[in-house]
């Protein structure tokens, strides 16, 4: 956590953003409480809308090491719930929540890569992260962070339109990438 947080100042102070720009609070204020996103059941279409999508464009090839999705909710990369998780059971990728991955060192063609992988495993993946989510009547904005080999972190807004049945992503814009490798 504290690592992440580190990377996301870098990020700011390499962008030129002033921290005080940014909100944060007076020496003297109090701390301002964060409120987490937590994945309501009543978001469960939508965000599975959003995550098949991402799983989508992220299938694994036959030459692919990354064969494991590991997916996460909010700013805090919170477990998502075991009766959302099980909507991905059947999906040809393995689909796991993101407290079973880690960042781990591995040594490929004499040099050291960095690796999102099992925690208790070998096989390697990426992270995809549902950031936020919000919805209003028929349609819906989300912000997803994705993490991959060579700890590159992309971050995607995704709109999404209720046809009358399901929820389905109409658009998937891409916005910074950072490398951390």
């Amino acid at each position: 956590m504290i690592a992440n947080a580190m990377r996301l100042l870098t990020l700011i102070v390499l962008a030129g953003v002033p921290i005080a720009a940014m909100g944060a609070p007076h020496p003297k204020a109090p701390p301002k409480a964060i409120k987490q996103f937590v994945l309501a059941p009543t978001d469960y279409g939508a965000a599975e809308a959003i995550f098949r999508r991402f799983l989508s464009d992220t299938k694994p090839t036959d030459a692919d090491t990354n064969d494991v999705r590991f997916i996460s909710c909010g700013s805090d990369h919170s477990d998502l719930p075991v009766d959302f998780l099980a909507r991905f059971r059947s999906n040809s990728v393995v689909v796991m929540n993101g407290s079973a991955s880690e960042i781990r060192a591995v040594r490929r063609e004499g040099r050291i890569e960095r690796v999102v992988a099992e925690r208790k495993g070998k096989r390697e993946g990426l992270g995809i992260a549902l950031c936020s989510l919000t919805i209003a009547k028929d349609s819906a904005e989300a912000t997803v962070m994705t993490v991959s080999a060579g700890i590159t972190t992309v971050s995607w807004t995704v709109k999404l339109k209720w046809d009358g049945a399901s929820w389905r992503v109409t658009e998937k814009i891409q916005g910074f990438i950072a490398c951390f490798g």
